[in-house]
């Protein structure tokens, strides 16, 4: 059984303040990718070296590619029990720093597919700006980039 870990998460922000929009968006393409990588992986592994997560992660990226925007919205919102993807803590101090909670492998996956990097020894995750990892995590799901339509008030 894979035990749920905490994990922080490193994304380097411009000072700026944080588009809503960005972060939901992220949030909800992590989501489905953590729950598709889930399932994907069934394993009781050790958390492997980069080497050992890359079949992983290639076989995470199939099951991705091209999924319908139905199948998508299913993976962000499904009950994923007592593996779920949680929160614990959100710093914004210039970078955001988020601390996950979920199964570190899984966590591991999600963050190399969204453009991210990890290291062990101690555990150390980064992920790109958001406007990067959305993008990311849009061509890993096989869908276009999302483009906004200004809305006059």
């Amino acid at each position: 059984m894979q035990d749920t870990q905490t994990l922080e998460v490193v994304i380097e922000t411009d000072g700026n303040p944080i588009d809503v929009a960005e972060l939901t968006e992220f949030l909800y393409h992590f989501r489905a990718l953590y729950a598709a990588a889930l399932h994907v992986d069934s394993s009781d592994d050790d958390f492997p070296n980069y080497e050992g997560l890359r079949p992983l992660i290639n076989e995470v990226e199939l099951e991705l590619k091209d999924l319908d925007w139905r199948d998508i919205t299913s993976l962000a919102y499904a009950d994923l029990g007592d593996k779920t993807l949680g929160i614990v803590d959100i710093k914004r101090d210039n970078p955001l720093t988020i601390v996950f909670s979920g199964v570190a492998i899984i966590l591991a996956i999600a963050v190399v597919v969204s453009g991210g990097k990890y290291k062990l020894g101690p555990l150390s995750v980064e992920l790109p700006p958001l406007g990067e990892g959305i993008s990311k995590l849009r061509q890993a799901f096989g869908r276009p980039p999302r483009y906004r339509k200004k809305i006059d008030p």
